[in-house]
């Protein structure tokens, strides 16, 4: 093959144009198998990518379903249910919870927690010292003026919200 591609061998005109061919006929040969094998790796690239995105897609079907169930669970509970941020501003508030105080959740949300129940602050405290010692959340009260101006006394306790890695998120 050496002496056929000119590397080695006599350089004669015929074996310059001999040895071109032959060369030129390995090389598309090459350049064949080249292409087919990065034709075949495309098809199993994308074979895989194809099984990717159906993955992701249910998954993403899967929490929308989660989070739709989490939603209808806290909205069907007749205690008013509010939750924060760790600054304390209003996050989500139920629907028992804008009977009882009137307050619609979109004009609510974003608000600090104190225009319902006061200064928290101790409260918060208690409560997550009862929770690091295994003990039941205290209960407190709190006089709170309605949307409608009407003042109701209302009982709370209080649970931080935790990620499943532990992180408080929220109250």
């Amino acid at each position: 093959s050496l002496a056929i591609t000119g590397v080695f061998g006599p350089t004669s005109p015929t074996n310059l144009i001999a040895g071109s061919l032959s060369q030129t006929v390995q090389w598309i040969g090459l350049f064949d198998i080249a292409f087919l094998v990065v034709g075949l790796l495309s098809a199993r690239l994308a074979e895989r990518q194809s099984r990717s995105d159906f993955r992701l897609q249910a998954a993403k079907q899967s929490l929308a379903n989660l989070r739709a169930l989490h939603e209808r669970i806290v909205e069907s509970i007749r205690s008013g249910v509010v939750t924060t941020d760790l600054a304390g501003r209003i996050y989500t508030f139920n629907a028992a919870a804008e009977e009882i105080t009137r307050y619609r959740e979109e004009t609510i949300r974003g608000q600090d927690a104190s225009i319902l129940f006061g200064d928290l602050t101790d409260h918060i405290a208690k409560s997550v010292r009862a929770v690091q010692n295994g003990e039941t959340s205290p209960r407190f009260e709190a006089s709170c003026t309605t949307a409608e101006g009407m003042r109701v006394r209302l009982g709370f306790s209080i649970s931080p919200l935790s990620t499943e890695s532990g992180e408080t998120t929220g109250m």
